[in-house]
């Protein structure tokens, strides 16, 4: 049995890890929200906003008193606001909570937690980038530069932290199959998103694997989609 916490517990993808990796091991959500009923089988900490100094000193008390062995950090908060659009009909504004959003709430959840981590022998630290980083895709540069942001982020921690035992990779996703996602993209290759139970899968096999050699990487996960290969970026995001 491992240890597991997941940050955003109530959004689609941490819903969906959670279920499946609370099936055989112990989990802790964390969310924005009051409570926390979707899992019985997981322990919750309600009312967590990773932008709040005094939330994050909570979730590090809760965190001590739950776990003191090393434990997994999965970080699913994130948010994109429906959708792409140019750079120049982004506001400042929307950038910069797409920024706060996608890599501050993780900076903040890592910072909090690596102490305990440590503390408790080492662990995984898993956070969620996009392809957009790799391919440069227009209209998700505010998006992308959060993600590579994050991309940075983990080869530091994993250089600068791998004699604690500590292993920080990400994981470049593909399009998640998501009901929010099929609202937004109608038109999708839906048949060939990524299914978040297989993605709860691959982080399992991750942290079983006890490797420390891969460390420090963003894995890029797919399924092959004749339209991702065939057709152009702005023949994909058609709605």
């Amino acid at each position: 049995m491992n240890n597991y916490l997941i940050t955003a517990g109530n959004s689609p993808l941490g819903f969906e890890i959670a279920k499946y990796l609370s099936k055989e091991n112990k989990v802790i959500v964390t969310t924005r929200r009051d409570t926390y009923d979707l899992l019985e089988n997981v322990i919750s900490i309600c009312n967590i906003d990773l932008l709040k100094s005094q939330d994050l000193k909570r979730l590090s008390e809760q965190v001590s008193l739950n776990f003191e062995e090393p434990f997994t950090l999965i970080n699913c908060s994130g948010n994109y606001q429906d959708g792409q659009e140019p750079f120049l009909e982004t506001s400042i504004e929307k950038g910069d909570y797409i920024m706060q959003s996608n890599y501050t709430t993780v900076y903040n959840a890592i910072h909090t937690l690596l102490p305990i981590m440590i503390k408790n022998g080492g662990g995984n630290i898993i956070s969620f980038s996009c392809h957009s980083v790799r391919y440069n895709y227009p209209w998700m540069l505010p998006f992308s530069a959060a993600k590579a942001a994050l991309e940075a982020l983990t080869v530091g921690l994993s250089n600068e932290f791998a004699k604690d035992n500590i292993v920080a990779n990400t994981f470049s996703l593909s399009t998640v199959d998501t009901e929010h996602e099929r609202q937004i993209k109608p038109y999708g290759d839906h048949k060939n998103w990524l299914k978040p139970q297989k993605i709860a899968v691959i982080i399992e096999d991750l942290v079983n694997s006890n490797s420390y050699y891969l460390n420090g990487n963003a894995i890029k996960l797919f399924k092959y989609s004749d339209s991702f290969f065939h057709q152009s970026y702005f023949e994909r995001i058609k709605r």
